[in-house]
């Protein structure tokens, strides 16, 4: 088969393909399909609040673009399948032709077998560890939230051909890729699935979850325009007047429980692809290193010590060290638990990696990556012995779970009353 002859089969598919089967446009779920089908409201276990949950955490299983994934990179490209298997040339011009067909159609039609790979394993994981709830902390199998056609395959894949939406109850936070600044589709789709706001909270007997939308800060497809990404800043986050504190605000000082976890997809401390993500080097939004250190001095004062986040497609266990009250320093841990199906990006180089910790050094935080690896992986979060277990495992096809790292999260320490 000549190189010509490859080129012709592949401008054939692509014009059969957009012949037959068009474009997933942007439209609302609600107008397409019966709520029957698209709405996932399986509720908690009666009694959570009194008791202590054991949950299971993941995120970024959305789809993604063959094109890009098999075909533009690198390392598709210097392979020694190029060299050793006849006419492999074919099948990847092929594939190449077909991720270009598809990216037209905007179908992320790439990373399905690593996807359904993690969906059943967190499964597994949910029945054998019998949690309370999973929780995804976002960009949830579409690849954008305004086409109802992503939803639906996430739908069939994780409610009609497999139980999981259907059986386990499913919390979740909004990633980029819910497009939920896109008030005409994006937010409208992500509520009629999920029926949950921007933020919310669950509280259960000595631990409590704060559910916020990073998009309100770092608005990464810039869906929304700077004075109403403000407006929403300082309605759920912080408001800058002490007089009307902000959702966040309020919802942090009014918890007794000795435990808050606060969970966003993207991680405010991190270190890869999407570490200028908080730098202000992008037009994400308005005064975004300032509410970075706004937001990290919020959860400090309130007494934070777990951040649960995705984002970067790679596991990262991250410690920023934080002055204490009466001397000394606590710690806020930043996981990010991100290994959910969608391909796995690079690691930073060294020199990359020495980079970003520098920037972190020169902007007083006291940052330390205890881990970093690229990995497919879930994590397992209970309350055990006065302290917030985290335990992260390893998924592959070749093997059952492997423990990656186990962590203990005591509760901040209480000042000590003044004497005198």
């Amino acid at each position: 088969m000549t190189p010509r002859l490859c080129a012709r089969i592949a401008s054939a598919l692509l014009v059969a393909a957009l012949l037959v089967f068009g474009c997933a446009g942007r439209g609302l779920i609600a107008r397409h399909y019966d709520p029957d089908f698209y709405r996932v409201d399986v509720p908690l276990p009666e009694n959570t609040g009194e008791r202590n949950p054991t949950f299971l955490v993941y995120g970024d299983n959305q789809g993604c673009f063959r094109l890009i994934e098999d075909f533009s990179k690198r390392h598709n490209w210097w392979t020694w399948k190029q060299a050793l298997i006849p006419f492999y040339q074919c099948y990847w011009l092929a594939n190449g032709a077909l991720g270009l067909v598809n990216g037209v159609r905007t179908s992320a039609d790439g990373g399905k077998r690593t996807r359904l790979m993690m969906r059943d394993a967190v499964y597994e994981a949910a029945n054998t560890h019998q949690v309370d709830f999973i929780l995804n902390v976002g960009d949830i199998c579409t690849h954008d939230g305004r086409r109802p056609a992503h939803w639906r395959k996430f739908l069939i894949e994780n409610k009609t051909q497999s139980p999981l939406l259907n059986e386990v109850p499913y919390l979740t936070a909004p990633g980029n890729h819910e497009r939920t600044s896109d008030t005409t589709w994006g937010m409208p789709n992500y509520r009629a699935v999920f029926n949950k706001p921007r933020c919310y909270s669950r509280h259960f007997r000595d631990l409590s979850l704060f559910v916020i939308d990073s998009e309100i800060i770092c608005d990464l497809y810039r869906d929304t325009d700077d004075d109403l990404q403000e407006e929403w800043y300082r309605m759920w986050l912080i408001s800058g007047d002490s007089t009307q504190p902000g959702w966040l605000e309020r919802e942090l000082a009014a918890c007794d429980r000795p435990f808050k976890i606060v969970v966003m997809h993207i991680p405010p401390i991190s270190f890869g692809r999407h570490f200028t993500d908080w730098t202000g080097e992008r037009d994400y939004g308005p005064r975004i290193p300032e509410k970075r250190r706004e937001l990290l001095n919020l959860l400090h004062r309130e007494g934070v010590r777990l951040v649960l986040a995705g984002h970067e497609h790679v596991y990262q266990h991250n410690v920023l060290a934080l002055t204490a009250d009466g001397g000394g320093t606590d710690s806020l841990h930043v996981i990010v638990s991100s290994g959910g199906g969608v391909p796995l990006r690079r690691l930073p180089s060294e020199r990359e990696y020495e980079q970003q910790r520098q920037y972190y050094q020169e902007h007083d935080y006291d940052v330390t990556c205890v881990t970093l690896q690229r990995r497919f992986h879930y994590t397992l979060v209970s309350i055990e012995n006065e302290a917030v277990a985290v335990r992260t495992f390893e998924i592959n096809r070749k093997a059952p779970p492997r423990l990656m790292e186990e962590i203990r999260i005591r509760a901040p320490r209480t000042p000590e009353p003044k004497r005198g």
